[in-house]
């Protein structure tokens, strides 16, 4: 997909400059040993999910990056990370599947060899150079929620990614409470399908759904062109 890297540049800019009026400062970060030594001491932040742990996953600033948020004292108040895998002819459920121990957030009590992953019929069909985008975080402490700042944080991982990997998709994993909250859309997530992931529970009965949510590569350049419409 031919890229106008000049209005990626530019819509990244505006990005930064929102973040810059409520009181934080973005960066792009490459150093995966940082980011979770960092995870490990945020307040209110969960573990790391393996897929972005370095002692885990092979993850580094080749094949990945990490979005860092500090407020005016250099203090974390906000991160997200992605990567980028070439799935070849594989499709996605086959790629989650084959790596269905790191996906799996640390706080989800579920036996990954026992789980589903081929129940949306999207992930099936997904294929090609895929990134895949989590770890999003906003400080518990200070005026830092509310303020949109997650959607700001998805709109630089998109830029960013557009620029540097050309992927085929973006897609991500959320619970079910926030994807009816319609939290992926705020994020700028044009798609949204329940059964991304079924987790089979080790804490009882049943299942834990994970919705996934995607873009497409027009998708991701429609979102950048916004700016050039605005302007």
């Amino acid at each position: 997909m031919l890229v106008n890297e000049l209005k990626v540049v530019q819509f990244l800019t505006q990005v930064v400059e929102t973040a810059r009026q409520t009181g934080v400062a973005l960066e792009m970060q490459l150093d995966f040993k940082r980011l979770q030594e960092l995870t490990d001491t945020l307040e209110g932040r969960d573990p790391l999910t393996p897929i972005f742990d370095w002692r885990r996953s092979g993850v580094s600033g080749e094949n990945a990056f990490w979005i860092q948020g500090c407020d005016e004292h250099g203090e974390v108040v906000l991160m997200q990370a992605a990567r980028i895998d070439d799935l070849g002819n594989k499709s996605l459920a086959e790629h989650i599947e084959e790596n269905r121990e790191l996906m799996r957030t640390p706080s989800i009590k579920a036996d990954p060899r026992k789980s589903t992953f081929d129940s949306c019929y999207y992930l099936t069909e997904i294929t090609g150079r895929v990134v895949y985008a989590g770890e999003t975080w906003i400080s518990p402490v200070g005026p830092y929620r509310g303020k949109g700042l997650a959607s700001v944080c998805s709109r630089m991982a998109f830029g960013l990614s557009l620029l540097r990997w050309r992927p085929d998709y973006m897609y991500g994993l959320t619970s079910t409470v926030l994807a009816l909250k319609g939290i992926a859309a705020k994020y700028e997530y044009y798609h949204t399908h329940p059964y991304g992931v079924r987790w089979k529970r080790t804490d009882g009965e049943g299942l834990i759904d994970e919705w996934v949510t995607w873009m497409n590569a027009k998708d991701l350049a429609d979102v950048t062109r916004a700016l050039e419409r605005s302007l």
